[in-house]
């Protein structure tokens, strides 16, 4: 499908014939006095220039036509600032203008996470007198030497190199040879998690219900051992036996003594084995 509306595209872009120097000078300076006509020829004779310039870019006919349709917004853009005065051929004056147009698209396209368009230009700068500098001395250019190169400072460099070495991980990339886990399962979610609230607020409702076999101390235990106490916090043995003057194996024997008691209770079984 692709294919068939790229070849009767091009098919359209030849019918409108090549233009001279003079013609196109003429329809430039028609155009900017308000010739729509004028302005229309000068930029369907050159849609093939575009379409050339995108079979360069890419070989998928998808892109290509995505590029094609950028292009032809930078040769717009070429049409309405050309000039006689430029003294070159408007295709040597739109191909610039085209070429920031697929610039634009690719950049936007390649990354997930997306620059400003002069951060691409800079690091595409940068890795071109990188190859050029190794290529000509058979060593890298240190920061201090690419700063130069691309007249930025070396803080700069280091950043621009940090963006090129960034990577961005899948939150599906498989993290064991196995493939059975993903990022997704080992990294932590602190948001707001329904479920899990629904769980905690069942338990407690439970609890409570069954706090009445227990005595003061085994409640306010339990309540503080498993985050019961208005602050969500669990504290530990050793504070708790702090608090009590006594051991924190003593604290651990009173909370075991207190759950056994729960667990007399039908209601509170299930709650306690999913909140633990």
């Amino acid at each position: 499908m692709v294919d068939d509306v790229l070849l009767q595209y091009i098919k359209d872009a030849k019918k409108y014939p090549l233009l001279t120097a003079e013609e196109e000078i003429v329809l430039a300076d028609a155009a900017k006095k308000g010739d729509y006509a004028a302005f229309e020829k000068l930029i369907t004779s050159n849609l093939r220039l575009v379409i050339k310039m995108a079979k360069r870019y890419s070989k998928n006919n998808s892109v290509v036509m995505e590029l094609i349709q950028e292009g032809n917004i930078g040769l717009i853009k070429a049409a309405k600032k050309f000039s006689k005065a430029f003294n070159v051929r408007f295709s040597s004056y739109a191909v610039w203008w085209i070429k920031q147009s697929f610039s634009r698209y690719l950049n936007s396209h390649e990354r997930i996470i997306k620059l400003p368009v002069r951060k691409e230009f800079l690091m595409r700068q940068m890795k071109n007198e990188e190859e050029k500098y190794e290529i000509n001395h058979g060593i890298k250019p240190s920061d201090e030497e690419l700063s130069k190169l691309i007249n930025e400072s070396e803080s700069s460099v280091m950043q621009l190199k940090n963006l090129i070495a960034r990577d961005i991980c899948s939150l599906d990339a498989p993290v064991q040879e196995d493939g059975n886990s993903c990022m997704y399962d080992i990294i932590a979610c602190n948001t707001y998690n329904p479920e899990e609230e629904a769980i905690n607020k069942e338990f407690r409702l439970q609890l409570n219900k069954c706090m009445g076999v227990l005595t003061d101390r085994e409640k306010d235990i339990i309540k503080n051992r498993y985050g019961l106490n208005g602050i969500n916090e669990k504290l530990s043995f050793a504070f708790l036996g702090s608090r009590y003057s006594v051991s924190a194996e003593s604290i651990r024997q009173i909370q075991l003594k207190a759950l056994r008691k729960l667990r007399t209770q039908k209601n509170v079984i299930r709650s306690m084995a999913v909140y633990q």
